[in-house]
């Protein structure tokens, strides 16, 4: 099984755009695996797994924000920006931003080839909901209470689709 690591953001992540700045939290956790991944194949196997099968059921239900295979191809494939409660909020070859539907989180996937594999990145911010115009801060209690959920909830995440890859 892959080795879940936390890690600095890269220089050139997409998620670069919400460190550091007042009031919001950023994270970006790894993992090295054998082999040549693309983009398109971790964040695949990311979304199809079971973990996350489960968030996209709560999401349909609680939400109404249903997702199937063929969303998440059109979505990969850049033919459509969204997918559940998501849209791209920006793209490379090697990286993916996206954005909940209230605007408070983003989450984040990169590639990046290694001299012995390929290394996946995932993280994610949340922000405040009024970012653009002012500072204000994510509500101090219900954030720290739910961070310990949102760290471990992500490196099981990662750790899902790193399994499925290998």
């Amino acid at each position: 099984m892959a080795q879940i690591l936390k890690s600095a953001l890269p220089k050139d992540a997409l998620l670069q755009t919400y460190s550091g700045k007042p009031g919001h939290y950023t994270d970006c956790y790894f993992a090295e695996l054998p082999g040549d991944i693309d983009l398109e194949t971790f964040v695949r196997c990311f979304y199809q797994g079971r973990l996350f099968g489960i968030e996209r059921f709560i999401l349909n239900i609680a939400l109404n924000k249903p997702s199937d295979a063929k969303q998440l191809d059109n979505m990969l494939a850049g033919k459509s920006e969204k997918f559940a409660a998501w849209t791209v909020e920006n793209r490379t070859h090697d990286q993916l931003l996206m954005c909940d539907y209230q605007k408070r989180t983003r989450s984040w996937f990169m590639v990046q080839a290694t001299s012995t594999g390929t290394c996946l990145y995932f993280g994610s911010a949340v922000v405040p909901v009024d970012y653009l115009h002012k500072a204000e801060k994510v509500a101090p209690f219900v954030f720290h209470a739910l961070m310990p959920f949102h760290k471990l909830y992500s490196r099981l995440l990662l750790s899902s689709a790193a399994r499925r890859l290998q």
